[in-house]
C-alpha cells in the first residue's frame, strides 16, 4: 500500500473514531430524522427538552440548585423551572398546559412549549397516535408509549437485533464479522462498524426495547440509567426493511440530560 493511501486511511479512521465518540444528535437540516421518544402526562405529550433543543439547533443549560432550565436559540431565550407551568420568553410569561418535570433524570416539557417558545408547528397523527414537530421544512416524529411497539417487527426479530447490537460491542470475538452480522445488519453499517471498530459505546443494553416503524424505516430504542454520571444513555437502532427483512442500518447514542 502506498504511503498516500496509508495516510488517507489513517485520516478516515481517525475521523470515524472521533465522530463515533460524540453524542449523536440529528439537526433539522438533515433528512430522515429519527423519532423523539416522548411521554404522556395528564393527557398531554411531553418531550425531552435537551433532545428537542439539539434537533432545532438550540443550546440548553441546567442549574441544579434552582432546577432552572435555560434554552437559547438565536436571540430567543427561554427559562423554566421544574414543577412550574410558567415560562419566561423575552421578558414575557407563557403558561404551559402541564408543568415541566424530571423523569428518571431527564427533563420533559409539553410539546406545546416547542410551538409557543420556539415557533415550531405541531402536527398530530391520530392513526399512529404520534405527533410531529415541523421545523424549517423538516418533520421530526415524536412517539409515546401509546405509539410504542406499533410496528411490523416481531418480538423474535426485535430480540435478535438487540442481541446482535450488544455483540457488536466486541467485534474481536468474531473471526468472520461480515458473515456473523450480515443477516442482521446492512452492508453499509457493517462497513461502518469495521472502520470504527465497534458501535461507539461498549455498554450492553438489557433494558426494555421500544420499537416503531413506518413504511420501510423503523427504530428500536433502549434507555440505561445505570452508573452514568452524565445522565441517562439512549441507544437507538435505526432500521431499514430490506429484501431479507428488517436490519440495523445504524446505531447511535445520546446522553439525555438534563
Amino acid at each position: 500500500m502506498s504511503s498516500i493511501k496509508k495516510r488517507l486511511l489513517g485520516s478516515l479512521l481517525a475521523a470515524s473514531l472521533l465522530f463515533s465518540a460524540m453524542p449523536h444528535f440529528i439537526t433539522a437540516n438533515e433528512n430522515n430524522l429519527s423519532p423523539i421518544d416522548g411521554v404522556i402526562s395528564e393527557g398531554r405529550i411531553l418531550v425531552p427538552v435537551r433532545h428537542v433543543s439539539a434537533y432545532l439547533g438550540a443550546d440548553v443549560t441546567w442549574q441544579p440548585a434552582g432546577k432552572l432550565v435555560t434554552i437559547r436559540h438565536g436571540e430567543t431565550e427561554l427559562r423554566l423551572r421544574i414543577g412550574s407551568t410558567q415560562v419566561t420568553r423575552k421578558g414575557e410569561s407563557l403558561t404551559l398546559d402541564v408543568p415541566a418535570q424530571i423523569r428518571q433524570g431527564v427533563t420533559f416539557v409539553p410539546i406545546r412549549f416547542v410551538s409557543q417558545g420556539l415557533n415550531a408547528a405541531i402536527d398530530y397523527n391520530a392513526e399512529t397516535r404520534s405527533a410531529s414537530i415541523l421545523w424549517q421544512g423538516a418533520r421530526i416524529p415524536v412517539i409515546t408509549p401509546n405509539s410504542f411497539n406499533r410496528s411490523e417487527l416481531t418480538e423474535a426479530r426485535i430480540n435478535a437485533l438487540v442481541a446482535k447490537a450488544n455483540e457488536a460491542t466486541r467485534l474481536s470475538d468474531y473471526k468472520q464479522v461480515r458473515t456473523h452480522f450480515r443477516p442482521y445488519f446492512t452492508d453499509a453499517y457493517i462497513n461502518k462498524l469495521l472502520i470504527q471498530g465497534g458501535p461507539g459505546n461498549e455498554y450492553r443494553f438489557t433494558e426494555q426495547p421500544h420499537t416503531y416503524s413506518l413504511g420501510t424505516e423503523g427504530s428500536i430504542t433502549q434507555f440505561s440509567y445505570a452508573s452514568l454520571d452524565s445522565g441517562p444513555l439512549e441507544r437507538r437502532l435505526t432500521l431499514l426493511h430490506t429484501e431479507d427483512g428488517w436490519k440495523v442500518n445504524d446505531i447511535s447514542f445520546s446522553v439525555l440530560y438534563p
